[in-house]
């Protein structure tokens, strides 16, 4: 009936074949349904659906508490309901939306339902689609910029220290 202790990290879910038994597309449909507890929704992409995208709810005595949905990136999205949010939070204690990336819908990026308490709606970041931006090659070296004069401890054969202000260095375990 719940799933608590779980981990949703770095998946991707789209398409606009959701539907609710009986065939009503977009009522009911939701990419990911949490009805549990203790749960971490990560760096997931959902796009491309009718309703909600993540959709905390129970009506089971035991509500979604403690839940963090974070970094996921939801887009084009709510086009079959009009109540449909990127995140709904609908009931439950102590569930966190956070640094999500919500864009592309004429509908609420996140929602915060009558039964949920002590609900934190974080910094997340609505609007347009954000910048890709190309791979960069990789670099010759590590450059390290230090700019302090506490002890800096810098462990890695291919290190190189950039704009030295620090007299305490300790690269490879060597005191420069």
């Amino acid at each position: 009936r719940l799933s608590n202790h779980n981990e949703m990290r770095n998946t991707k879910i789209h398409g606009g074949g959701f539907s609710a038994p009986g065939g009503s597309v977009g009522n009911y449909c939701y990419p990911v349904y949490n009805q549990g507890s203790d749960n971490v929704f990560d760096a997931n992409e959902l796009y491309d659906f009718p309703s909600w995208g993540f959709h905390g709810y129970s009506g089971y005595t035991e509500k979604p508490n403690r839940n963090i949905y974070r970094g996921n990136k939801i887009y084009d999205y709510g086009w079959g309901d009009t109540r449909a949010n990127g995140i709904l939070i609908y009931n439950g204690d102590a569930n966190q939306a956070i640094d999500n990336y919500i864009w592309n819908s004429n509908r609420f990026p996140i929602g915060v339902g009558p039964e949920a308490t002590n609900t934190i709606d974080a910094p997340n970041t609505y609007g347009p689609p954000p910048v890709v931006v190309p791979p960069q090659p990789a670099p010759e070296k590590n450059w390290i910029d230090i700019r302090t004069d506490k002890i800096v401890t810098i462990t890695g054969n291919t290190v190189s220290i950039a704009k030295d202000k620090s007299t305490n260095i300790v690269v490879n375990g060597t005191k420069r």
